[in-house]
């Protein structure tokens, strides 16, 4: 039997989980995901503290016993293009938590009424592209994340923002 799983806003004294669900990913997932570097505490701390002073979004998927899930963020949220992340332990993949995720990742940069969005997704991963897709991400172009052009960047923007024509 799995320990319930709440989605909650993190705080610095998280570092230590947060490294421990980096350190869990496995190499297919750690291969498509990877938005901190080096993976240690120091990395999570700074992350955490600057989240608590309200430069970023960062949300966790936790169960009651401590273990971290998932992560879900926006980072740099008051300069022109934040960027939105969110992932996975490969084990709960499949199980409507990512959807869940990231709703609640974008409810929260909706709150703060942040214009607009972006996150860049490897072109191979259809799953997560769709995923962006249905929470009105669209594709702009591609990026670049380990080889030329390999992934897609996307945009959204926030539901009160006008398109520009």
């Amino acid at each position: 039997m799995t320990s319930p799983r709440e989605i909650r806003h993190l705080q610095p004294w998280d570092a230590q989980r947060l490294l421990a669900f980096y350190s869990a990913l496995s190499e297919v997932v750690h291969a498509s995901f990877r938005p901190f570097n080096p993976i240690a505490e120091p990395t999570f701390r700074a992350h955490l503290e600057e989240s608590a002073q309200g430069r970023h979004v960062t949300l966790g998927l936790v169960d009651s016993e401590g273990t971290m899930w998932g992560h879900g963020f926006v980072l740099l949220l008051r300069e022109p293009k934040p960027v939105f992340g969110i992932g996975l332990h490969q084990d709960i993949h499949g199980q409507g938590w990512g959807r869940r995720l990231m709703q609640a990742t974008l409810d929260e940069a909706d709150a703060q009424e942040i214009p607009l969005l972006t996150l860049t997704v490897l072109k191979e991963n259809a799953r997560a592209r769709a995923l962006y897709e249905k929470m009105a991400f669209s594709t702009q172009g591609d990026a670049t994340f380990r080889l030329p052009n390999d992934c897609f960047y996307m945009e959204r923007l926030h539901p009160n923002t006008p398109r520009q024509v």
